[in-house]
């Protein structure tokens, strides 16, 4: 089996009641959800036979059954001085996308007098926290002196190709004002967006992935020689959204902006900053199952009515109950411009898809696998076999 990350706590903690038996032996290996679909058209006599995606395989003798529903959010671990541990935050379509295209100076590289803001991002807040549209969503940064001085990195992002990157993508795109944002416009306090982001054509057509655009080098000493560091050091790529939560919950981005000496290679090299405690602060777009697991406190995202709703069993059940049809006859797609009457707008149900042309056999052992993960799989519970997340599973 292979397939999306959405599913691997869960298709690891089954397959020990799965494998149980002896049987048949299933095992899983998490990937993009292209490339599962891509071995499911064009298989070899190796291919995985269960692809676990978001979106449908397309074509002619595939069967899908939907086993996981789940969320997208921004998972953060934040302290803030004069705050303490920050516990609510508030993320609006707009704001996401000022992270996500690194139009926050901060984000491209840490600001010295040496390193001053690059030209094109001149005007724009130095960093989120001083953002007049975060401080009116977040208005206890206001009421601390010390909590603008404190200045986090770039949001963590997986580095692979994904569906669930295309729906935060969309969710951009179905709220007017981050459209505007991705297109060029100001928003009411001028700030604009990184033009490397623009050139990407973000809003008019989307993405399957986060990228990292901004070719910005910023140079450092060591020794009397010289080191470069770009975005992708200051803002660096999760391996993936676990890996994201991960890092999240250590306070830092992993960050390395600084040049320090090797006495290996006789030169500089890039290193982090010490992490201190009182001073941790990081986010990521991570799902829910991972910020459970880390325990993270997770942003309130807007949804289509305005409100600001973060993930439950509730709000994600009743944005499946909106979702739309998809191409394929039997299978939702998100949709995140109707998530209203609380739902949560970055909800995904993970479907297992197969071919029918599969051996009689082989079919017979997948089908023991979604009878299970509809069944005993549901059971929420940290022991083996359980579902190990705190949201539901089967829509």
């Amino acid at each position: 089996m292979t397939g999306s990350e959405l599913v691997t706590d869960a298709v690891t903690s089954w397959q020990s009641a799965l494998c149980a038996d002896g049987t048949s032996r299933f095992t899983f290996t998490q990937r993009g959800e292209d490339l599962a679909r891509s071995g499911l058209q064009n298989p070899t006599s190796t291919s995985p036979g269960l692809a676990f995606t978001v979106e449908p395989v397309e074509g002619t003798g595939f069967v899908h059954a939907p086993v996981a529903v789940d969320g997208l959010t921004v998972g953060f671990f934040w302290e803030a001085g004069g705050i303490g541990l920050v516990e609510d935050l508030k993320l609006s379509p707009r704001l996401l996308a000022k992270l996500l295209t690194a139009s926050y100076p901060y984000d491209v590289r840490y600001l010295t007098d040496t390193a001053p803001v690059p030209d094109h991002l001149k005007g724009n807040p130095e960093s989120i926290v001083r953002d007049p549209e975060f401080l009116e969503l977040n208005p206890e940064f206001q009421r601390s002196p010390q909590a603008p001085q404190v200045y986090p990195g770039g949001i963590l992002l997986a580095a692979d190709r994904s569906d669930s990157a295309r729906i935060v993508w969309n969710y951009l795109r179905s709220d007017k004002e981050a459209r505007d944002f991705l297109e060029g416009k100001k928003d009411p306090w001028g700030m604009r967006i990184n033009p490397y982001f623009k050139e990407l054509g973000l809003a008019a057509n989307g993405a399957d992935e986060f990228m990292k655009a901004d070719p910005t080098e910023t140079e450092l000493v060591s020794n009397a020689q010289t080191i470069k560091y770009g975005m992708i050091d200051r803002s660096p790529y999760a391996l993936d959204m676990h890996d994201a939560a991960r890092w999240v919950r250590r306070g830092t981005n992993n960050a390395k902006d600084q040049a320090q000496y090797d006495p290996v290679t006789n030169g500089p090299k890039l290193v982090g900053r010490d992490v201190l405690i009182g001073q941790r602060h990081a986010y990521g777009l991570t799902d829910t199952a991972s910020a459970s697991r880390y325990q993270l406190q997770i942003a309130a995202l807007r949804n289509a009515d305005g409100a600001y709703v973060r993930p439950n069993t509730t709000s994600l059940l009743k944005a499946v109950e909106q979702f739309k049809d998809s191409a394929v006859p039997g299978v939702l797609a998100s949709d995140p411009a109707r998530a209203r009457n609380g739902a949560y707008p970055l909800t995904t149900v993970t479907y297992a898809a197969a071919s029918t042309a599969l051996p009689a056999d082989a079919r017979k052992d997948y089908a023991r696998v979604l009878r299970y993960a509809a069944g005993p799989g549901q059971k929420q519970g940290t022991a083996p076999a359980n579902c190990p997340s705190a949201t539901p599973r089967c829509p």
